[in-house]
């Protein structure tokens, strides 16, 4: 957007915005992640503003955590159809 945006760079702009924000929620909507980040929302909007950043640090090693395991599993299945196309 240039520095002195007209009306029709501005809607250009929000048309933008908005079509990205529904193709990521269509996006997290067939990957199953949308509830998770509406539930962290949530739990995150609940916490009192002193207990906030533990709460994300938690989260976020939850967060990892589940990668590290997704990550084994999909690294596993990888593995397993790789050898099973050698051996044919």
């Amino acid at each position: 957007m240039c520095a002195n945006p007209c009306e029709s760079c501005r809607t250009i702009f929000s048309a933008s915005i908005a079509a990205l924000t529904r193709i990521a929620h269509v996006a997290d909507s067939s990957a199953g992640t949308d509830s998770k980040y509406r539930a962290y929302k949530q739990r995150l909007s609940q916490a009192k503003a002193s207990e906030r950043k533990a709460l994300e640090a938690k989260l976020l090693e939850q967060t990892e955590a589940e990668g590290v395991i997704a990550a084994d599993e999909a690294e596993k299945k990888w593995f397993w159809q790789a050898t099973k196309q050698k051996a044919e």
